[in-house]
């Protein structure tokens, strides 16, 4: 067996020159920055959000940008071993924010299930349960996780009072 030299797929100007177009994208896409936020998902995406957000600072202003560790979420949990990455840090509210996930690599938006997962109880939602072949996504039917949130209003109240 040869060893194999790691092979660059994109060199520093191809990083910066995606992460420009990138950041031009989520500006147009959410017509400014309004309540736009960059969440990096633990390790890989947080250097990414980091520079995306020095982009968008350079190229409009300045938003927040935190991280989020998705480990504990992942679906496949049970099939490998689990440590935890790193905290999360949000040191921001996230109410009626739009908020931007970026992770380093996707291929079956499993990190991006588990990260929003994440974000889902950190606001406050409480996991339901799932609902089994709930979904059918691309030909195959998929588990839909089920989260809720009770108005403060109706928590702890039921019909009778």
């Amino acid at each position: 067996m040869q060893d194999r030299a790691p092979k660059a797929v994109l060199g520093s100007e191809d990083v910066r020159r995606a992460t420009t177009r990138m950041a031009h994208e989520i500006i147009e896409r959410n017509q400014g920055l309004d309540g736009v936020v960059l969440i990096g998902i633990q390790t890989g995406g947080v250097w990414l959000a980091e520079a995306l957000g020095g982009e968008i600072a350079r190229i409009d202003r300045e938003i927040p940008t935190g991280s989020i560790d998705a480990s504990l979420y992942r679906d496949d949990i049970g099939l490998r071993p689990v440590s935890p990455a790193a905290v999360s840090d949000i040191g921001f509210g996230i109410d009626a924010s739009t908020i931007v996930l970026v992770d380093d690599v996707m291929t079956t938006g499993a990190t991006l299930n588990a990260a929003s997962r994440a974000l889902l109880e950190r606001c406050g939602f409480k996991y339901e349960g799932v609902a089994q072949a709930y979904l059918q996504i691309a030909g195959r039917w998929r588990n839909h996780v089920l989260y809720s949130m009770l108005r403060s209003d109706r928590r702890g109240r039921t019909d009778a009072g």
